[in-house]
C-alpha cells in the first residue's frame, strides 16, 4: 500500500492514499456519503490543509463540502467534522 504525502504549499499538502479504511466518528448524520466522497478523493488525491496544532490532522474541500480528518495510518482515515464550504 502506497501513501503519498507532498507539500504543494507552506499551508497545503497534496495527500494520495489508496485503498485506505473512512470511518466517520461525527454524531449529527450531517453531509451523508461523506465518508465514501473522501474515500475517494483522497484515493484519487487531493490538496489538504494541515493542522498547524495537529500532526496527521488535515481539512480538505470536496464537492462543495469541508472535511476535518486525521490520517491514523496508511490505510486508516478518521472522519471528524463536516460542513458546507
Amino acid at each position: 500500500m502506497t501513501r503519498s504525502v507532498l507539500t504543494v504549499a507552506e499551508d497545503q499538502t497534496w495527500l494520495e492514499i489508496p485503498a485506505l479504511q473512512v470511518t466517520d466518528l461525527r454524531r449529527d448524520g450531517v453531509a451523508r456519503g461523506g465518508p465514501e466522497r473522501l474515500r475517494r478523493a483522497l484515493g484519487n488525491g487531493l490538496a489538504a490543509e494541515p493542522d498547524p496544532n495537529r500532526s496527521n490532522f488535515y481539512e480538505a474541500e470536496v464537492d462543495g463540502l469541508r472535511y476535518y480528518f486525521w490520517v491514523a495510518s496508511p490505510d486508516k482515515v478518521y472522519l471528524l467534522a463536516a460542513w458546507q464550504a
